[in-house]
């Protein structure tokens, strides 16, 4: 048992936490969060690491699984993981569907040249699950000062920035599917903005 570190603005706070390791990587909008870029952009990782593929444009107008209401719209909730991952193929990104070894579903995928993985919550028998967990580990050689994980939160919204005990960052994003889920597009909007995000935090970590 760990203690999670959490930056926010320019306090500190210690939340318990049980370290998965089977969640570390050797690989490493306009919300407020950081500015929209191409949701297709370009990354690295660690030197002798496999590059994620490259995200391709994702086809036009292309829809996966039943529309709500007769609308056209499809809505997103927990309880169908596999279509969360045939969405994220065909918006152009990796993407596998697995489980994290206690029977609840995680899609593993890649976004602006990071491995990250896609947690699910809140789930009854591994299914009907009502949140997600997108969470992207870096591994570097001397890890990071608290500085850094400081200033991310008093520039940053909607993720979580935070420390294991190697002093690796982490940098994770919540999406809440429960009551009825979310659209599509808004799904896909929290995918651009997710990747938005992680380019930016390159950059924070000097990734």
């Amino acid at each position: 048992m760990l203690a999670r570190i959490l930056t926010i603005g320019m306090g500190l706070a210690l939340v318990p936490l049980a370290f998965d390791t089977a969640k570390a990587q050797t690989t490493g909008s306009v919300h407020g969060g950081g500015t929209r870029t191409s949701p297709f952009g370009a990354g690295g990782n660690a030197p002798g690491t496999q590059q994620p593929p490259p995200e391709q444009a994702p086809p036009a107008q292309q829809q996966t699984g039943a529309p709500a209401g007769g609308g056209g719209e499809i809505i997103i909730t927990g309880e169908d993981p596999q279509l969360i991952t045939d969405l994220l193929q065909e918006w152009g990104y990796k993407a596998k569907l697995t489980d994290d070894g206690e029977g609840n579903p995680k899609i593993e995928s890649a976004i602006a040249g990071v491995n990250y993985q896609i947690y699910f919550y809140g789930c009854q028998s591994g299914q009907a699950c009502s949140s997600i967990e997108l969470s992207s580990g870096f591994n570097l050689e001397n890890g990071i000062g608290l500085d850094v994980m400081n200033d991310w939160h008093s520039k940053k919204r909607y993720t979580r920035a935070y420390l294991d005990d190697n002093q690796d960052p982490w940098l994770s994003m919540d999406i809440n599917l429960y009551g009825g889920g979310i659209t599509s597009a808004t799904f896909q909007d929290n995918i651009y903005l997710w990747e938005s995000l992680v380019s930016d935090f390159k950059t924070q970590i000097n990734w």
